[in-house]
């Protein structure tokens, strides 16, 4: 049987361009260009130059990625919005201020950024400079999720699976996990199969279940596998192996 846990993943806790699960990507266009199109108060090409001084890594070239992201906010790219609320909420390149942080990811969510919005619901369902409040969290998630967000999606599915700051729906959970999952989100997939696992909100269904934590655990979800090697342990929708089990519960967790 499976267990009757479902986590809220937010991304990775730090700079968002730092990690595997980016909402920005590095830019492959020559610096001289980005640099030319940024000096003509393009935005988006002074938050793309921002992320290639944050390779680097040096106290210098942070502090250069913070005067560029703060140039892009300053002409509305939400993007450099949201990299310099980064910035300033996790103290690189500049001295840490969580309430401006939170300022520049609801400017960000203003501009339509799905990124931002689920940042900035992440810092509602925390307390984080802000007073808790899942109400505004689940609001903020469902802006990032029409805008596209799939982490947002996410989220938004885990607050109406556990009724969270909205009237419990374990439909609507099933939808956005089913969407996340099409999208070879794994965190998704496993979320999704948890459901036919428990039979809540769909009739149970162990085999399906199996087939979705697999899925998850094949793109790297330490969840999916946790609970893939459960099934195997279990012998829940697969052939029970406990070598399988012991391998997917204690490598990918």
């Amino acid at each position: 049987m499976t267990k009757d846990f479902t986590k809220i993943i937010i991304g990775c806790i730090g700079l968002a361009f730092f990690c595997s699960c980016v909402y920005i990507t590095y830019t492959n266009r020559p610096i001289y260009k980005l640099d030319k199109k940024c000096n003509l108060d393009d935005g988006k090409s002074c938050t793309e130059l921002g992320l290639i001084y944050i390779k680097n890594r040096t106290k210098q070239d942070l502090q250069k990625s913070v005067e560029l992201f703060n140039k892009a906010c300053d002409l509305s790219d939400g993007d450099g919005c949201l990299n310099l609320g980064y910035a300033y909420e996790y103290s690189q390149g500049i001295e840490q201020n969580i309430l401006l942080a939170n300022d520049l990811y609801k400017k960000a969510c203003k501009l339509n950024n799905g990124a931002a919005c689920a940042r900035l619901a992440f810092q509602y369902s925390k307390g984080i400079g802000v007073n808790q409040d899942k109400v505004k969290a689940a609001e903020f998630y469902k802006k990032s999720c029409e805008l596209g967000d799939i982490l947002g999606c996410r989220n938004l599915g885990v607050f109406y699976e556990q009724g969270i700051g909205i009237e419990q729906d374990y439909a609507t959970a099933f939808n956005l996990y089913a969407k996340g999952c099409d999208l070879n989100d794994g965190s998704s997939c496993a979320f999704l199969g948890n459901l036919f696992g428990r039979g809540v909100g769909v009739r149970r269904d162990n085999f399906k279940a199996a087939d979705l934590f697999l899925k998850a655990c094949n793109l790297n979800d330490g969840y999916g596998c946790f609970l893939l090697g459960s099934a195997y342990e279990s012998g829940s929708g697969v052939r029970r192996n406990l070598l399988g089990a012991k391998k997917f519960i204690s490598d990918k967790l």
